[in-house]
């Protein structure tokens, strides 16, 4: 009986550690166990309290945004940021989205 209380400790732990490994590869990656989304950490609070500094998001690329969408983009300096569409712009042919973060007390 003693073996088998030993032999299920011993899956569990394995099965506990593979857990943590799956999990931390697919948070440090750009790679997802999750299809066609991308999972990224939350480094700043510009979007709390709905998304606070620490949380993991999960995100899909659409074919069309609209206004009050949370999105996540790049910036020149290639650094992620999630943000609120808060007003979408098509003069001249060309779609331009204008974020911020619901922290941002100010538009522009």
């Amino acid at each position: 009986m003693k073996i088998i209380h030993i032999f299920l400790n011993v899956v569990s732990y394995l099965f506990f550690l593979l857990l943590l490994i799956v999990g931390f590869l697919t948070l440090s990656s750009n790679t997802s166990l999750l299809g066609s989304y991308e999972s990224l950490l939350v480094r700043s609070g510009s979007m709390e309290p709905t998304i606070m500094t620490g949380d993991v998001i999960f995100a899909k690329q659409l074919n069309q945004y609209n206004k009050n969408d949370v999105v996540a983009f790049k910036d020149e300096g290639d650094r992620v940021i999630t943000h609120r569409i808060v007003k979408i712009d098509e003069s001249d042919g060309q779609l331009t989205f204008i974020t911020k973060g619901d922290a941002n007390q100010h538009f522009y």
